[in-house]
Parts: structure tokens; sequence; C-alpha cells
């Protein structure tokens, strides 16, 4: 699956080059200069990179203050990308997944039965005129051929709208590794197509085995309290700086919002929009991972880290 991506650098020999050059530079400094620590999950992620300044996308790690000392060789560390903003920019806004079969015919299209794999996606007759099979196997051509039944609005302000949407598999079974897993009272969110485990329950913290193994669920009371903070969300980001206006896309809506000045100060709310996205910022003030945010940070132990994980430990 995607989300199994593996976004991180080849093996090479640039680590040794780095501490023969580096006096004094230890291999944590080393993965930090930007061959690792990749997001685990970078596909729809919206957390901001920490080695990249919130205003850029991509940024020389050589320009990063804190990843170099003054008494350090200086050497170019070379490019590191937002990953999760530039993966989600072309995944949400710039591809689209049109389940139309490769092998595809004409008389195929002609049936009455004919249906893609995604029951949303229909044809478009444009003028009466049935789609060739050129046309929806085109990847230029795919979508202006395809039409979308019950696409939902993401600038919705209504938190009816938003409660309906989050609890569309509202007392749905889940199929497990182990059998199946009712979930009874709760809407649940998959992160892997089969569970190894059932639900995390009111009791789960970060070190509970289904934590890992099984998923999450959401109850009324948190769908409700989840809606209600993604309309405050994108209420307050459609009157961000100088854009006045609702997201112009998908991607856009899922990503952080990068500041247009980045040398501008930034108010405090203004500061977690450009660190984290609509959705996330919303599930954080929902409290509904409160209870897996159980983890200490000792100074000793992440050395020049703790600063900044002190700063917002979520």
């Amino acid at each position: 699956q995607l989300m199994h991506a593996n976004l991180s650098a080849p093996g090479h020999d640039l680590y040794k080059e780095y501490l023969s050059h580096e006096p004094g530079y230890t291999s944590s400094r080393y993965g930090m200069r930007g061959l690792g620590y990749q997001p685990s999950y970078a596909i729809g992620n919206s957390l901001a990179d920490p080695r990249i300044s919130l205003g850029r996308r991509s940024q020389n790690l050589s320009q990063n203050d804190m990843l170099r000392d003054a008494d350090a060789v200086e050497c170019d560390a070379g490019m590191h990308y937002d990953y999760s903003y530039l993966i989600n920019d072309a995944l949400w806004d710039s591809y689209f997944f049109s389940t139309v079969p490769r092998d595809l015919d004409a008389s195929t299209i002609g049936s009455s039965q004919f249906k893609l794999p995604n029951p949303r996606l229909q044809l478009h007759f444009n003028q009466g005129k049935t789609p060739s099979a050129e046309d929806l196997l085109g990847f230029e051509s795919a979508a202006a051929n395809l039409l979308v039944d019950g696409a939902f609005n993401v600038n919705s302000t209504s938190v009816k709208a938003w409660a309906a949407l989050l609890a569309s598999f509202f007392g749905a079974d889940v199929s497990t590794s182990g059998g199946s897993s009712g979930s009874s009272g709760t809407s649940p969110f998959l992160r892997m197509d089969y569970p190894h485990d059932g639900p995390a329950g009111d009791g789960a913290d970060s070190s509970s085995k289904e934590t890992y193994a099984g998923f999450r669920s959401l109850g009324s009371d948190e769908i409700a309290r989840l809606a209600e903070e993604i309309v405050r969300q994108i209420r307050l980001r459609s009157q961000r700086w100088e854009y006045q206006r609702p997201f112009a896309s998908l991607a856009e809506f899922v990503n952080r919002s990068v500041p247009a000045n980045p040398g501008d100060s930034l108010s405090e709310e203004e500061l977690r929009m450009a660190i984290k996205g609509a959705l996330q910022t919303a599930i954080d003030d929902a409290g509904l991972n409160d209870r897996f945010l159980d983890e200490t940070v000792e100074e000793g132990v992440h050395q020049n880290l703790d600063l900044t994980l002190q700063g917002d430990p979520k």
C-alpha cells in the first residue's frame, strides 16, 4: 500500500564522510542532516518538518541553525523536502484512481450492466455520446469522462454534515486477521485493510497491543467533538493571512497553511496553522489522542531535541 512507501535514502558511505569532515558529530546528528527520520505515514500527514522553516517546502540543511554549530566545518548537507506536503499536493490534487479496468473495450462500456469498481465514479455521457475506451484509459482524459456521485465539499461549515461523513461506517464490522471484530456503537477508522486486533478501547494507551495491532474507533460524542473542531478550523483558515478565501483544493485542506511571507511575525493561531493542517489540529483540539500521549522525554538522553519537544509535546 502507499502508506508503506519507503522515503529513506539508500545505504551509502556519506555517513563516514560527514563524521570525518565534521569532528565531534555523532550518528544522531548525521541522521538529522536529512538521511533518515522520514515520516512513518507521509500521506495525509500535515505536521511540519522540524528541519525546514515554516515558510518553506524545501531547504538546504546547511542553512538550519539547529543542525550545525559555530565550530563545525561547513559542508553542503543537501536539500531536504517536506515530504508530506509535497506528496499530499501530488496525490490529492494531481492524481486520482479512476478504477477503469485495463482490459476495457467498447462492448463492455456499452453494456447496461457496466459499473466501475468504485461505484461513486460514473460515466459522463457528453451530449449523449458514450465515452470511448481510449478516453477512459487515457491518464490525461479519464477525469473528463467521469462524474462523481455524491462528492463532499471540504469547505462545508455544517457540523451535522461533517458528523455524518465521519459516521459513514458507524457500527460496521471489521475483518481482522483473526476473524471479525464488531464496532457496535462506534465508527471504525482503519490504517490497515486487515488489522491484527480489535479496536483500541477507552483503556488503551501508547503501550497497549491493540494500539499498534488494532484500529481506532470513535463513539458518537467523539465524532461530534471532532466535527465541531473541523468546522472551527475551516472558519479560521478561510481568513488566514491575506488569502481570505476557502480551501481551493483538497490538498490545501489536508496540508498545513504555509505563510505567504515567512519573515512576518505570526500570531499564536497563525503559528498553529503553519505547523499542522486543519484535520490534525481538529483531532488534537478534540482530545482524541490525549491518552496516547503518555510517553516522556528525558533531556539527558534526547540532547538538543528536548528543547524542541518541550515546546509542544503533541
